[in-house]
């Protein structure tokens, strides 16, 4: 017995729990109702998911991931021992960390002063974490990936800006371009420097060092000098010769790369981004072509190199950053939406060994914007796996819960119908308790007559029957009679008598 009164399709539910074997079943669908909700918002985020996914693919825009304290980034480098890791310097002494596998900020350590401008970033080739910044208040070493820094300027011109470092593979030589102050160079992994501008232009301000591993030479760019743009030293960066033959008179050079065997006769070709475009080199900067291609024309500010991809060459020009995957052969652009002039480019990999683009234009700026070559933070079969698993369980919710309610209906309809076919025997009885208040035994519809005929057909072994009042109760689905011995039996007629 149900304690409280319950109304409606709830009510129909409680009362099915104690006289259906579907009761179980009708009870719980409240319970797994909010599965389908569940189920359908699933389906809901992952499309939009999808969408935002496909809509980053589609537009192939680059991304502005920071820093979000407003500092403008003027260098970016990637560390040769973490794959997907890299530093970005600013002007307010931070040297932020940016990784190709999280679209969070980046961020920065400590030490280093808040008004000095980082100009050039340099991760130490041979030991993982070890950086060095070059700041305008000298230089500055970090252990932790950049957590902490201190002061390493020992021999170094105090307030003078490094704005440019650079080492050889084996880290015994670091040399440090100083702001119109020559070149500096350490033997003992930065400890102490040493002034080594011997051929430079007196005041010269290299801004771009590049080491020519097979010809074992140094090569640096200078701006602000009068002369060659170009330098090279053939030994370890103590005395330098000019190479410039084939640059345009008064150009100034931005930034050094070089790609090993991109030539034809496979010996390394050297780029240098400059004022008038950029230009290469087959033969170690002793004459230089320069390049056209598909390329803008304009300033070539930075250049970026992929190790894992000998050929590929990056350059920024202006607001726009281009690859090339065939030594400088060709060129195609990398990807819209840079509103800024890129300053500096790093290239590192993903988690899954694609190519991640970062630039400096003021904030830094990463394409693709996630960790796959798509270009999306996940990979885009995951939001359509969703998407079907939460239309399958969905489907599968509604299409039991529609059942369920089609039992708790069929339930309703029988409680109705049998409730129908008790009022119908109680008002036949009532005729008939009337029927022998008025006419007794006599009467042959009387209940005397009933139980006489009853006993006769006992007696003659149950010819003729007829079935008790409360034992008539059953009628169709509408109510109307099932058929006209049923029909007479349940009140629209009197029962058949025997002839």
């Amino acid at each position: 017995m149900i304690d409280a009164p319950l109304h409606g399709f709830a009510g129909v539910l409680a009362r099915r729990a104690q006289h259906s074997t579907h009761a179980g079943r009708a009870e719980h669908a409240p319970r797994r109702a909010p599965l389908g909700l569940l189920a359908s918002l699933g389906a809901l985020l992952g499309m939009l998911a999808l969408l935002a996914g496909c809509g980053s693919q589609v537009a192939g825009a680059w991304r502005l991931i920071g820093p979000e304290d407003g500092a403008h980034v003027y260098t970016v480098v990637a560390d040769p021992h973490v794959a997907g890791l890299v530093y970005a310097g600013a002007d307010n002494g931070g040297v932020y960390r940016g990784r190709a596998d999280q679209s969070g900020d980046v961020v920065s350590g400590d030490g280093i002063p808040h008004d000095a401008v980082v100009a050039s970033v340099l991760p130490d080739p041979l030991k993982a974490g070890v950086i060095f910044a070059g700041t305008s208040d000298g230089l500055y070493r970090s252990a932790n990936f950049g957590d902490l820094w201190s002061a390493y300027s020992t021999g170094l011109p105090s307030q003078v800006a490094a704005v440019a470092l650079a080492a050889t593979p084996d880290a015994t030589t670091l040399l440090a371009g100083l702001d119109h102050a020559g070149v500096y160079r350490s033997v003992n992994n930065g400890a102490s420097w040493t002034l080594a501008s011997a051929g430079l232009p007196a005041q010269a301000a290299p801004v771009t060092f590049v080491w020519d591993a097979p010809d074992q030479l140094w090569l640096l760019g200078l701006i602000g000098a009068t002369g060659a743009p170009v330098y090279a030293s053939a030994d370890g960066g103590q005395t330098w010769t000019a190479r410039a033959t084939g640059l345009p008179a008064g150009v100034q050079v931005n930034d050094l790369a070089t790609l090993p065997g991109s030539s034809a006769g496979g010996s390394p070709t050297l780029f240098a981004a400059t004022t008038q475009g950029l230009f290469s080199s087959a033969n170690a900067g002793q004459s230089w072509t320069h390049l056209d291609g598909a390329l803008p024309q304009g300033t070539a500010l930075a250049l970026a190199t992929l190790p894992q991809q000998p050929s590929w060459l990056y350059v920024g020009i202006g607001s726009a950053v281009y690859r090339s995957t065939d030594g400088g052969a060709h060129w195609q652009s990398v990807a819209p939406g840079l509103t800024g002039g890129v300053q500096a480019l790093a290239v590192t990999q993903g988690p899954q060994g694609a190519p991640v683009v970062y630039a400096a234009v003021g904030q830094l700026a990463r394409y693709p914007t996630g960790v796959t070559a798509s270009g999306n933070s996940f990979p885009n079969w995951i939001p359509l796996v969703v998407i079907l698993l939460a239309l399958v369980i969905g489907g599968y919710l509604l299409s039991q819960r529609s059942r369920r309610f089609g039992y708790a209906m069929g339930a309703l309809r029988n409680e109705r119908n049998t409730g129908r076919a008790a009022a119908e025997a109680e008002r036949w009885n009532r005729q008939q308790r009337e029927s022998s208040s008025q006419g007794g035994a006599s009467r042959p519809g009387g209940r005397d007559a009933i139980q006489q005929r009853q006993r006769m057909g006992d007696e003659q072994g149950g010819e003729g029957r007829v079935s008790a009042p409360t034992e008539l109760t059953s009628r169709s689905v509408t109510g109307a009679p099932a058929d006209e011995g049923k029909a007479k039996q349940n009140g629209h007629g009197k029962p058949k008598q025997r002839s």
